[in-house]
């Protein structure tokens, strides 16, 4: 399904068409009721929900023009050589400048958050899961431990962002509900185990591709948040192109005419292809890439009854 001839080395198709060549043209998602513990099984490793997701720029002057004067998130000031936008009241999409923008993956890591990093690492220890500390000092650390098909994952305290200054543009979102990973088919297995069972995240939908493999699982973080975390699995190697549609961030928006006229007005949703299509999971949707090739999905999880396929009218007032 996923196969390096499938990612070939241009730009991906946009929106339906995206997800289809992304996950095999499936039409349909089939959520899967939570599954209950055995007897004797832990609790779930108990984050409150999404942080944030940290990626690699080798143009960090371009990264503020499609998120902060784009999108309208407002950078948060940081350490020289990362570049962090604040999205809502507590999560962030950031940004680590290097030179070299020769990376297979420019996916570093994503962060989740907790009250207790120290108790999150005691739960995960009680699984035989590593984590170590990461970060500059006692008082300022993250843990982190990874999956089997090599994802790091972070955990960090609250953060809060900074006010907005006055006159800023809103943004067209303030929620990043789930992120994407890449998973190498051959990890699929047992990387569904490690956050079902060891983790104790429960399914909470799954894909078939059209050659009938399964394409992707999502798993519901703890929080009461909505959020999730998204395995896309595919066929080595793993090119940038299909890097950077497979490990993508998903924003919800409550009008996805309104987030389109906002995208439109910041000057990177200005083409036929970024208006509003129904998706696979027949929610209203917008997919975008930043100048660096990683796919923004944005949705409005409210389902429709339209087709899948269906394109929004620029500036249309109804559906």
């Amino acid at each position: 399904m996923m196969s390096l001839p499938h990612f070939s080395d241009r730009p991906w198709p946009w929106s339906v068409g995206l997800l289809r060549a992304l996950l095999g043209a499936a039409p349909l998602l089939f959520p899967l009721a939570a599954r209950g513990d055995a007897a004797g099984q832990l609790p779930p490793v108990a984050v409150s929900g999404i942080a944030g997701v940290t990626y690699l720029t080798a143009d960090a002057a371009s990264m503020r023009r499609f998120y902060g004067l784009g999108a309208g998130f407002a950078e948060a000031p940081q350490e020289p050589g990362r570049t962090r936008f604040a999205v809502g009241a507590g999560q962030w999409v950031e940004f680590l400048v290097v030179r070299d923008a020769g990376w297979p993956r420019r996916l570093q890591y994503v962060t989740l958050e907790a009250a207790s990093p120290e108790e999150i690492g005691r739960s995960l220890r009680a699984r035989g899961v590593p984590a170590d500390r990461v970060g500059a000092g006692p008082l300022a650390w993250d843990l982190q431990f990874v999956d089997p098909a090599g994802n790091r994952i972070r955990v960090a305290k609250p953060w809060t962002a900074p006010a907005a200054r006055p006159g800023a543009p809103a943004p067209f979102s303030e929620h990043l509900q789930h992120f994407g990973l890449a998973v190498d088919r051959s990890r699929a297995e047992a990387t569904m185990n490690f956050y079902r069972d060891t983790l104790g995240w429960p399914e909470a939908a799954r894909m078939d591709g059209a050659d009938g493999r399964l394409a992707m699982v999502k798993f519901r973080l703890p929080g009461g948040r909505s959020e999730v975390v998204e395995l896309i699995f595919f066929d080595p190697p793993l090119n940038k192109w299909a890097a950077g549609a497979i490990d993508h961030v998903k924003f919800d928006v409550g009008d996805i005419k309104a987030a389109y006229r906002s995208l439109h007005r910041g000057g990177i949703a200005n083409q036929a292809k970024h208006l509003p299509t129904v998706d696979a999971d027949h929610l209203w949707a917008i997919n975008l890439f930043d100048p660096e090739l990683t796919r923004i999905e944005i949705q409005e999880l409210a389902p429709t009854t339209a087709a899948i396929g269906t394109v929004s009218p620029v500036g249309a007032a109804s559906r």
